[in-house]
C-alpha cells in the first residue's frame, strides 16, 4: 500500500471521527433539551397544583365566610353568592387565560426545536455530501496520477530495452570474436548466461531474459521468437 493510500485511509478515518463526534454532540444537546423540557413540564405541574390547591383553600374560606354570614348576617346572603360566584368565575377565567398561554409556549417551543433539529440535520447532510465529494476527488486525482507514472515508466522501459537492443545487434555481430566473456546484448552491463530456444543465441544476462520474455520479444541476434530462455552455466 502506497503513502498516498494510507493517507487517504487517514482522511477518511478522521472524516468518519469528526461525524461522529458531532452525532454525539447533537445527541447530547437533544438529551439536554429534552431533560429541561421535562423540568419545565414538572415546574408547571407543580404550579398547577400550587394554584389547585390554593383554589381549593379559597372554596374553603369561601365556605367559611359563606355559614359566618349566613349566621351573623343573613340580609346580605345575596350579594354574598354573587360576588362570591363574579370570584369563582374570574379564577376560572384566569385559569383557563393561563392554560391557553401556556400551551402556546409549548407549541412555540416544540416548533422551534423541529427547526433547529432540521437545520441540524441538513447541516450535517451538506457536511457529508462536501467530505465524501473531497473523498472521491482526492482518490480519483490519486489514481490519475498513479496511472500516468506506471505508463511513464511503462514507456521509458520499453524505449530503453529497445534501443539497447537496436543498438547491441551492431555491436554484437562486430565484436563477439574479440571478447573473451561475451556481454548482454541488452543492457551491456552483465555477462549473457541465458540462451534461447530453439535458436541456440546465449545473447542475454537473467534480467533482461525474464523481461524479454515478459514482453514476449524475439531473439535480439535472429529475429526468431524463443519458446524458452534456458540459463547456460560456465
Amino acid at each position: 500500500m502506497t503513502s498516498y493510500g494510507i493517507a487517504a485511509i487517514i482522511i477518511f478515518v478522521v472524516f468518519v471521527c469528526l461525524g461522529a463526534i458531532k452525532r454525539f454532540k447533537t445527541l447530547v444537546e437533544e438529551e439536554e433539551k429534552k431533560e429541561r423540557l421535562k423540568l419545565r413540564l414538572r415546574l408547571e405541574q407543580e404550579s398547577r397544583l400550587r394554584l389547585e390547591c390554593i383554589i381549593k383553600e379559597e372554596e374553603k374560606r369561601k365556605k367559611q365566610e359563606e355559614l359566618k354570614w349566613e349566621e351573623y348576617l343573613g340580609r346580605d346572603r345575596l350579594r354574598l353568592e354573587e360576588e362570591e360566584k363574579k370570584k369563582e368565575h374570574d379564577i376560572a377565567l384566569e385559569e383557563k387565560r393561563w392554560r391557553r398561554e401556556q400551551n402556546e409556549i409549548q407549541k412555540r417551543e416544540l416548533k422551534e426545536m423541529q427547526q433547529r433539529e432540521l437545520k441540524e440535520m441538513q447541516q450535517r447532510e451538506r457536511e457529508e455530501r462536501k467530505h465524501r465529494t473531497n473523498t472521491e476527488r482526492i482518490c480519483q486525482e490519486r489514481a490519475t496520477a498513479k496511472r500516468i507514472k506506471n505508463a511513464i515508466d511503462d514507456a521509458i522501459d520499453d524505449a530503453v530495452i529497445t534501443t539497447a537492443i537496436k543498438v547491441s545487434e551492431v555491436v554484437y555481430v562486430g565484436d563477439r570474436s574479440k571478447s573473451d566473456a561475451p556481454q548482454c546484448v541488452a543492457c551491456q552491463g552483465a555477462d549473457s548466461d541465458h540462451t534461447f530456444i530453439p535458436c541456440g543465441h546465449m545473447c542475454v544476462c537473467g534480467n533482461c531474459a525474464r523481461i524479454l520474455k515478459a514482453r514476449g520479444d524475439v531473439c535480439p541476434i535472429c529475429r526468431i521468437r524463443p519458446e524458452s530462455i534456458v540459463k547456460i552455466f560456465r
